[in-house]
């Protein structure tokens, strides 16, 4: 199970290495799409550093009479709530970079810019790094056997997990909206398009080496 758990995390790691390091090389790559494309590649690299932490810790003490210790506990959890977050709202950005290219495309290029993109993701992972780092700044639990805590990351208060849940949801109900308005402006799109076969297209020519909205958005087929 640990070769199996460990193989796993290292793929994740070198698999989303690969583009992050195509995209941040290649200047012809350097477009709001690709930018956020890297950031979800860099959130899955920690996603799979804090699998492969979980696993050696696990491999560690499997055969060990003494728990880890409780600061072990906290930076796996905290690891493992910052990759969560990190990856939700920046699946987030990256869906709604896509839903400003199909549906608003005459004023895409003036709207959505590489910086304004720099800025989101700076924006993604400090607020996911506060939020990840609440119980290390004193949300959390004495000991983990008190009323209203879980033994999940050496102790947390039940609420900060319900908040936590909470700020999940609305990235991904926000990203099925998204989704949804782009499946809805495809269809408009393929019911009004006249002549020859109907096809999907968005308002605004892709600019070159800009992937076409149909062939870049999952929403439009």
């Amino acid at each position: 199970m640990f070769h199996i758990c460990s193989g796993l995390s290292l793929w994740s790691v070198v698999a989303n290495s690969l583009p992050l390091a195509a995209i941040i090389k290649y200047e012809a790559l350097h477009k709001p799409v690709y930018i956020l494309m890297a950031n979800m590649a860099a959130s899955d690299i920690v996603a799979g550093i804090s699998s492969l932490c979980s696993c050696i810790t696990a491999y560690v003490y499997a055969g060990s009479r003494n728990p880890p210790p409780t600061a072990l506990h906290r930076f796996l959890a905290t690891s493992f709530l910052l990759s969560a977050l990190s990856s939700a709202y920046s699946l987030l950005a990256l869906t709604a970079e896509r839903y400003w290219f199909i549906v608003h495309g005459m004023t895409y290029e003036n709207r959505v810019t590489n910086d304004r993109c720099k800025v989101v993701i700076i924006v993604v992972w400090m607020w996911s790094s506060i939020l990840a780092l609440l119980p290390v700044f004193g949300w959390s639990c004495a000991f983990p056997s008190q009323v209203g805590c879980s033994q999940a990351g050496g102790g947390t208060p039940q609420s900060y997990m319900i908040l936590i849940l909470i700020l999940v949801f609305i990235p991904m109900a926000a990203i099925m909206f998204f989704t949804w308005a782009c499946s809805a402006a495809c269809g408009d799109r393929l019911a009004t398009s006249g002549g020859g076969k109907p096809r999907c297209r968005s308002s605004l020519p892709p600019a070159e080496n800009q992937p076409s909205p149909c062939s870049s958005s999952p929403s439009c087929f």
